[in-house]
């Protein structure tokens, strides 16, 4: 993947290296790739950044998506590293299965949001290469406030760039959220200076000049995915399969979540 983005132009990466298959090495196949210097925002930015540096940050993160959406596919390999015939409606289902397989209790408003994604997925979509992770955490920034670097790119392929946005989206916090709805994202979004999800989505369309009369489903679907996320990690918990004190809440975690995933159908 990092390989084919250098080849299209996509400079918001750590060089690759080196990939060595030969397993007698390290025990595994490994690859190396060049370190990039700058700040990871987690869950808690730093102190001492003023809101100027988030706003710097926000229009850098939107930039950089942007890029990504971009990218031309077919002489860099893009395309061969996805299939997008067919992406949204493998997605919807995807999910909606994986949460089967992680079903601890019986919650009629998460079967019901997987009906209505199901029932009101888009007629058309646009095709891009998507990173299906984009998230602070997932950035190096540079000490003027521009990322120099987006990491983990192992979810990305190709498919609807919209579906990236609302992804990424899920994980926004607003700064009038709820406390336990903003605990679920571990994200520092809702610090002065950083816009509104209508603000980064507004901005977005405006910029990628991509036309969306209706962006529910996709704020639907990146709640929904998340949903099943958390509910992944709630079941792992709850069999003891991990002990990890931070997950205790993500059963109350995954009925917020879908809630407010209803509270956007309704």
């Amino acid at each position: 993947i990092l390989t084919a983005l250098e080849k299209a132009g996509y400079d918001k990466i750590p060089k690759a290296i080196l990939c060595c298959e030969d397993e007698s090495i390290l025990g595994a196949p490994f690859f190396i790739m060049e370190k990039v210097d700058g700040l990871i925002i987690r869950n808690k930015a730093p102190e001492g950044l003023e809101s100027d540096f988030f706003t710097k940050l926000s229009h850098s993160a939107i930039d950089v998506l942007l890029e990504l959406h971009a990218l031309e596919l077919t002489n860099s390999g893009l395309i061969n590293l996805g299939k997008p015939e067919g992406y949204v409606g493998r997605q919807v289902a995807g999910w909606a299965e994986r949460y089967m397989k992680a079903q601890t209790d019986d919650i009629t408003e998460l079967n019901q949001a997987f009906d209505w994604l199901a029932q009101n997925q888009p007629l058309h979509s646009s095709v891009a290469f998507i990173h299906n992770d984009f998230k602070y955490d997932n950035m190096v920034i540079r000490d003027d406030a521009s990322v120099a670097a987006v990491l983990d790119w192992e979810m990305a392929t190709v498919g609807d760039p919209l579906m990236d946005l609302g992804s990424a989206l899920a994980y926004w916090v607003d700064r009038d959220d709820e406390p336990m709805f903003a605990s679920l994202r571990r994200q520092p979004s809702h610090l002065e200076g950083m816009p509104t999800r209508k603000e980064f989505i507004a901005k977005y369309l405006e910029l990628s000049n991509r036309n969306c009369e209706e962006f529910t489903f996709y704020e639907v679907f990146g709640l929904f995915r998340l949903t099943v996320i958390i509910q992944q990690i709630w079941a792992r918990y709850k069999a003891g399969q991990t002990t990890n004190p931070a997950f205790k809440g993500f059963g109350m975690g995954v009925n917020i979540l879908i809630n407010r995933a209803q509270g956007l159908i309704s």
